[in-house]
């Protein structure tokens, strides 16, 4: 397997992004029927690769339909927190990737390079497939966007996305919007039924799918336009409803019913703070793009602003356990709580690298999408700083101890 960046790939490719997302306890035990709903369309969707892993281990398999109850096994066997990426690279580059993480919700994600959509059928076709992925897994939400779409918001450390975070509020409008039943309740449907957009379809479930134009690209040639357009929607259903920018900001949201009473008893003391911010699945794919190539840089950030505090990080075991004795108290409320992680994790990574070796797995092995996370590949055990860091700052773990059983763990694949 390959480990190292492309850098003409991640700078240059762009994607239409798809994603749906699915209340806890997710979709899991229908693993096999997604599969099967993906391998069915041919053309683009038919993967060529698919990889599944976790914390436990990656592994990568030339696709074949045949194999689809095998998957499934092996999805089981993987854990309760897991990806899995199905991957096409010709003649353009389709990625496909589902989750499990024990979080209030649950993505099912696809990508497709925008060079793909030179036809209004291959748009129609995308919405098809997420159409039947509805059906099926009978998300929340869910939506179609570009890139260019996305607002950043100011805060102390520059620039950043507020993820998506249904129970503060629905992020924006973009090019294609699925509101699940629980929405419908809260919107009411006549006033989702003329909301001022090109089109608006009712769902399997009685969910509403707004369509705010003919198609995603209508931004790239009136951005005013579609921002106008966007506006006056949320504006028709109650701009209350909508993030501000603000991690204070508590917007109107459904009664979500998370009906699994088991999971919820068994999350640890500081996991409801998890269930205010997940930037395992909110941050963006730039974000871990920017993570990857910038490691070092991001690392030494982390140094410089504790080293302001009299704490000495010099990237080794001892400094972990430094970090973790000091780490200043945040919370995911915070404005700089995004660049806080990025800086943290970048620090964990840099202090793994430099001891142990290894390094990231980016778009040949795990392709950093909103929920196919990076990983670090030492000899043959696969790390992943980005998970950790979420389980220090928002659960209360420690990186010491995670650094010293990665360690035995090398010990015995020596």
């Amino acid at each position: 397997m390959v480990g190292t960046l492309r850098q003409q790939s991640v700078k240059d490719r762009q994607f239409v992004h798809g994603a749906l997302l699915v209340k806890r306890p997710g979709y899991a035990d229908k693993f096999l029927e997604i599969l099967r709903i993906i391998v069915s369309q041919n053309e683009i969707y038919l993967p060529e690769k698919i990889e599944i892993g976790s914390d436990k281990g990656s592994r990568t398999v030339i696709f074949d339909p045949g194999l689809l109850k095998q998957l499934s096994l092996e999805w089981d066997k993987a854990g309760p927190v897991a990806t899995c990426i199905l991957k096409r690279f010709s003649p353009s580059h389709v990625e496909i990737y589902l989750g499990k993480v024990p979080l209030p919700f649950e993505s099912i994600g696809i990508n497709v390079e925008k060079d793909y959509f030179d036809s209004p059928d291959k748009l129609l076709h995308l919405l098809a497939i997420l159409q039947d992925l509805y059906a099926l897994t009978k998300p929340s939400y869910g939506y179609v966007e570009t890139q260019e779409m996305i607002r950043r918001f100011d805060s102390q450390g520059g620039k950043v996305t507020m993820g998506i975070n249904l129970e503060r509020a629905l992020p924006d409008i973009y090019w294609a919007n699925f509101l699940g039943p629980e929405y419908v309740e809260m919107f009411g449907r006549k006033k989702l039924e003329s909301a001022p957009c090109y089109r608006v379809e009712t769902l399997s479930d009685g969910g509403i799918l707004l369509l705010l134009t003919p198609s995603p690209f209508d931004y790239d040639k009136d951005p005013d336009g579609f921002e106008r357009l966007r506006l006056s929607v949320k504006e028709h259903l109650g701009v209350e409803a909508f993030d501000i920018g603000d991690w204070h900001f508590k917007g109107k949201t459904p009664a979500f019913d998370f009906s699994d009473k088991e999971k919820t008893q068994k999350t640890p003391v500081r996991a409801e703070q998890a269930r205010g911010f997940d930037i395992l699945s909110a941050a963006r794919r730039y974000e871990w793009v920017n993570l990857i190539m910038n490691t070092k840089e991001l690392a030494l950030q982390l140094v410089n602003e504790m080293a302001s505090k009299g704490v000495n990080l010099d990237f080794s075991a001892n400094g972990l356990r430094k970090l973790d004795e000091h780490i200043p108290p945040t919370t995911p409320e915070a404005t700089y709580f995004t660049s806080f992680f990025m800086r943290v994790a970048a620090y964990v990574a840099e202090v793994v690298m430099r001891n142990l070796g290894g390094s990231w797995l980016f778009e040949e092995n795990a392709m950093p999408t909103n929920e196919g996370l990076p990983v670090l590949k030492i000899n043959d055990i696969y790390a992943s700083p980005v998970v950790r860091t979420q389980k220090v700052l928002l659960e209360g773990e420690k990186f010491e101890h995670w650094y010293r059983t990665l360690i035995e763990q090398l010990k015995l694949n020596d």
